[in-house]
């Protein structure tokens, strides 16, 4: 995993390279401005996702050598800590890592039409997505506001069940 860490941060740095040396001819100057190289590196959405998966994958290495150093590997007590918080980076780590392997398909003769359309295919599905989550919530509240008992008896467990839902809310 060290040599493929490598590999991503050689071509992270390359990519960032190449982004310096735009914004330089973009500007006409020798020294991009820091903010301006920001906002151009990470306009696009797949720098973003190549920043977080070498994040991520740096951050599980991190964790790895500090339980090591420490010598709570073999402590059975600490490989639970050990084993729960590398596991819950990789889980993490492992979208972004799929996301950044369609970058690379893009640039097959064979997959990079069907990843384009597959992407476009998902940012409508997002807008979808996010104006049905809309009027699910909308729906719920307004039949939770339906339906809510006027005065919880005690002796009625549904309504002590509505009681606790409406606190929760």
């Amino acid at each position: 995993s060290i040599f493929l860490s490598a590999y991503f941060i050689s071509n992270e740095i390359l990519q960032v390279h190449a982004a310096v040396r735009q914004e330089q001819l973009k500007l006409g100057r020798t020294r991009a401005t820091r903010r301006n190289f920001l906002l151009n590196y990470y306009s696009d959405w797949w720098n973003v996702t190549s920043s977080l998966n070498l994040f991520l994958i740096f951050a599980t290495l991190i964790i790895q050598m500090a339980f090591i150093a420490a010598g709570k590997v073999n402590d059975e007590s600490d490989k639970d800590a050990y084993i729960r918080s590398v596991s819950i980076i990789a889980s993490i780590s492992m979208p972004t890592l799929a996301i950044k392997s369609l970058y690379y398909l893009q640039g097959e003769d064979n997959s990079g039409a069907m990843v384009r359309m597959t992407l476009k295919i998902l940012r409508g599905i997002v807008v979808f997505g996010f104006l049905l989550l809309i009027l699910v919530v909308t729906f719920a509240t307004a039949l939770r506001l339906l339906f809510v008992p006027v005065s919880p008896s005690v002796d009625c467990e549904e309504d002590l069940v509505f009681e606790r839902y409406d606190n929760a809310m």
